[in-house]
């Protein structure tokens, strides 16, 4: 099947238009936030957040600091559109309260333990052995990204259906997931190495452990499935 396509090449050599779905998502989106829909093509040269070119990986991102969404105009598909625009015009309550705080985004360099972003309190003052300190970590880093996510997906796929446009995601909740316990995305893996930051070999991470994991799957539906209904009630 081809797939929905968000951009088409314009008249001019390197320029990039909107496809006709693209425009009804913006305009859908914009009458629903209330806010206006501030979405590009990527720029040529542009690297994505995994440091690679974008033209061509069909990814797209968005851009806190600009509000800006952006999208690969070449393979970027309508629900990366969707998926980025919920980012910017429908964000998280876990989302909005941790950018209040000033806490999105951060971080814990895995050879130098060094922290990046605006720690509440620096994670070597949790408690580690009763597993407070892996709860702080993940509630820190992890899932915010995982809540943002699976919230993100639920709009798309609920302003792709109530639009009628193919191309919803199948498997919602497999890109939020890759951000939780040994996921593609899961930080903290890189801190459970005996004497690390976490320590997986102590009980009370492991038990820890098993609550995330076991809490991982029910949460995402839950927050996907209030997302969906926000715009598909």
């Amino acid at each position: 099947m081809t797939p929905n396509l968000a951009y088409r090449p314009g008249a001019s050599a390197g320029t990039w238009l909107p496809t006709e779905d693209t425009t009804r998502i913006k305009n859908l989106a914009a009458e629903l936030s209330g806010q206006n829909v501030n979405v590009r093509p990527a720029y040529a040269v542009e690297m994505s957040g995994f440091g690679r070119p974008m033209w061509g990986t069909g990814s797209g991102f968005y851009d806190r600091s600009t509000g800006q969404t952006v999208v690969d105009p070449i393979k970027g598909r309508t629900h990366i559109i969707a998926h980025e625009i919920a980012h910017s015009n429908f964000p998280s309550a876990l989302a909005q309260d941790v950018d209040k705080k000033g806490t999105f985004g951060l971080s814990v360099n895995p050879f130098n333990r060094k922290l990046a972003g605006n720690w509440v309190m620096h994670p070597n003052l949790v408690p580690r052995d009763t597993g407070a300190r892996a709860r702080y970590l993940h509630e820190s880093i992890n899932k915010p990204r995982i809540v943002e996510e699976a919230h993100a997906q639920g709009i798309a796929n609920g302003l792709l259906n109530r639009l009628g446009i193919k191309g919803d995601d199948p498997n919602p909740l497999t890109y939020p997931g890759e951000y939780g316990i040994g996921g593609k995305y899961d930080s903290l893996i890189w801190h459970t190495q005996p004497g690390g930051l976490i320590d997986a070999n102590l009980p009370g991470s492991w038990e820890e452990w098993n609550t995330q994991t076991r809490s991982l799957n029910p949460l995402m539906r839950r927050v996907y499935k209030n997302a969906y209904n926000k715009i598909n009630p």
